[in-house]
């Protein structure tokens, strides 16, 4: 589960618009793309079934059923199925509490946070439309000719990627012409081709308040995540030991505070010993930090809405998207990763900030 959500959200993660369209649509590819998203705010009722599709070097390597009821109230259901019509997770949001049952691992997880469990629950379909926020700026759209999917009418878009090793590669989407739902999109990053394709949808579907309901057998572990924290709290002396040296952090001063130090061992995809700071200011979110040890080698991919800049005299990457700003550099053997709460700074606040960090 970790490994196939951590590959599609590192995929799909990925000015004026250049863009030609048949003369015969009366929409442009920013204009489909522009419905889109606002249709992406308006809850609709439907039942739908959707299958992805992981391929490396055009070899497929995992592929995955979904199955989905969402109510106009906002209650979700999906089910995941693998290959053999397995059910593997089933996750239900009655709008109070979503539940997620690991069937594979015999375990429950709960959360009544509404922040947390919107968080947790990103359909295929949203995360589509995530990726079509990005597309907007870094690539370049045509309008193809329309086509069917899942028996729907659909418009049918391709974006190239207007530079060179951006993580995000060609993406095509095919837009539903009456709901503007993405039904279908392929995205590729280096090796890697995800397909996300619905099979069927029905939209203004009768749901019955029992589709938001899961039965838990009675041997399964129940694990509350708003409980579970990854994170251990520690000191500057224990985080600095854990690191196996001393790093820079931001001092307590002008009202900025900080307000939490963890220190997590990160396993899987990803091995390192990270220490994350989170910092407030005059009580409000100021900037998260985080520090680990640089990296041996790196990948020549970029992220869209990256720019090169300098932090401490150091080469640094500053990236800009809609609803997430960030700088890192590295310095001294760590990596330093700056993520920008607080909407009122700007590149040069940060700079100046980063000139007064401090050693333990």
């Amino acid at each position: 589960m970790r490994r196939i959500y951590f590959i599609m959200m590192t995929v799909l993660l990925g000015g004026l618009l250049m863009a030609c369209s048949s003369s015969k649509n009366p929409f442009s590819p920013e204009q489909v793309i522009s419905h889109a998203l606002e249709n992406s705010e308006k809850k609709k009722s439907y039942i739908a079934t959707s299958n992805i599709a992981i391929y490396e070097k055009d070899k497929l390597i995992e592929s995955y059923q979904y199955k989905e009821w969402r109510h106009e109230a906002g209650f979700i259901r999906t089910e995941m199925y693998d290959l053999d019509g397995e059910v593997m997770t089933i996750i239900v949001n009655n709008g109070q509490q979503m539940t997620t049952y690991d069937v594979e691992n015999n375990q429950v997880f709960t959360i009544e946070d509404p922040e947390l469990m919107e968080l947790n629950q990103q359909s295929p379909r949203e995360q589509t439309e995530f990726s079509l926020a990005i597309v907007q700026d870094s690539h370049d759209l045509t309008l193809k000719e329309e086509t069917e999917i899942a028996g729907r009418k659909v418009e049918h878009i391709v974006a190239m990627p207007k530079e060179k090793n951006l993580l995000l590669g060609k993406q095509e989407m095919w837009i539903d012409k009456e709901n503007w739902l993405v039904l279908k999109m392929t995205s590729e990053s280096g090796d890697h081709l995800i397909e996300v394709e619905y099979e069927s949808i029905e939209f203004n579907a009768d749901i019955s308040d029992e589709m938001f309901q899961i039965d838990i057998p009675d041997d399964v572990e129940v694990i509350d995540l708003e409980d579970f924290s990854i994170g251990e709290e520690v000191s500057l002396d224990e985080a600095a030991e854990a690191l196996g040296a001393p790093f820079l952090h931001l001092p307590e001063a002008d009202n900025i505070e900080m307000i939490s130090l963890e220190k997590n061992e990160l396993e899987g995809i990803i091995n390192r010993t990270e220490v994350d700071i989170d910092y407030s200011k005059n009580d409000l979110p100021f900037i998260g930090l985080s520090i680990f040890e640089s990296p041996e080698e790196e990948d020549d991919l970029s992220f869209p809405g990256e720019t090169d800049t300098v932090i401490r005299g150091q080469d640094a990457i500053f990236t800009d998207l809609e609803g997430f700003r960030s700088v890192v550099w590295d310095e001294e053997g760590f990596r330093y990763s700056i993520l920008i709460e607080d909407p009122n700074l700007t590149l040069e606040d940060i700079q100046e900030l980063a000139e007064t960090m401090i050693l333990p």
